[in-house]
């Protein structure tokens, strides 16, 4: 072919020339758009490490205080229980949880996350645009290389929908674990002032069996306490695992029905929510 080729041929050259064109131009902007991703996915990698340390830190001072907390209610608990014994209702004494040493409380940390987080590590594709002599074989090396970077911009692009998807449902839990923790503060309030009237009753032969009973409660609430402590929180995506909300849930239902300025002579309201656990 050359100089003397048909009208025919000429045609068909440029047309595979054109289609070449085409093809790298395709290319060029796949990998543009990979740039782009691999950009954004990276900013929601650090973004995801970001929420993460904030949870652990969250995470170990929240645990350190729920420990305390469980410390409190036992001692008190305790202390309450041996008064009731001493009026002889033994079938009404609850049994206070047992809280002598730290539960075994599952760890988090930010280095064992972020080795789970899926996803991918990218390095730049390099697509050397090259040319050939022979239109035909031209084309078709266009087409293999628009190809290549169509499936290279497309991993990229669905590593940052999962990167997007992590670094959400972190910040999600984050929000979550900051929510239980100020729920867990509001319903201590309750509980103290209702452990104070407690010991109050126990003064009053008349309310001992009732006071056993709201006792019972109050070693009920410890136990869902106690529960999300011994339950993992996070699952390798971020997200609350189903155990562990189980017992959060309960602690919110359980605040929710108890009024913020509780009386153990009007429990009726809330008790039956929280012995039905």
């Amino acid at each position: 072919m050359g100089f003397f080729d048909s009208s025919e041929e000429k045609a068909r050259r440029r047309e595979l020339k054109e289609e070449a064109a085409d093809y790298r131009s395709d290319a060029k902007n796949y990998i543009s758009d990979a740039k782009d991703y691999i950009d954004d996915y990276k900013y929601y990698k650090e973004n995801s490490r970001y929420f993460a340390n904030l949870i652990e830190d969250n995470l170990r001072d929240y645990n350190k205080q729920k420990v305390e907390i469980l410390k409190e209610l036992g001692g008190e608990i305790s202390g309450t229980i041996e008064n009731f014994k001493r009026y002889n209702i033994s079938t009404h004494i609850p049994k206070a949880p047992s809280i002598s040493s730290a539960p075994d409380i599952p760890t988090f940390t930010v280095s064992n996350f972020v080795s789970a987080i899926p996803g991918s590590d990218f390095s730049i594709l390099n697509i050397v645009l090259s040319t050939f002599s022979n239109p035909e074989k031209d084309r078709d090396e266009a087409r293999q290389q628009m190809k290549k970077a169509e499936r290279y911009a497309n991993k990229a692009l669905n590593a940052l929908n999962q990167m997007k998807a992590v670094s959400k449902a972190l910040e999600n839990s984050l929000n979550y674990i900051k929510s239980e923790r100020d729920t867990v503060n509001e319903l201590m309030k309750k509980l103290r002032s209702l452990m104070q009237q407690l010991n109050d009753a126990m003064q009053q032969k008349s309310h001992t069996e009732e006071s056993a009973r709201q006792m019972e409660g109050i070693c009920k609430i410890a136990e869902q306490i106690k529960g999300t402590l011994e339950n993992q929180v996070m699952n390798n995506v971020g997200e609350i695992e189903e155990n562990y909300k189980l017992y959060s849930q309960r602690i919110r239902e359980i605040n929710r029905s108890i009024p913020a300025a509780p009386n153990i002579s009007d429990s009726s309201s809330w008790l039956d929510v929280v012995l039905k656990y």
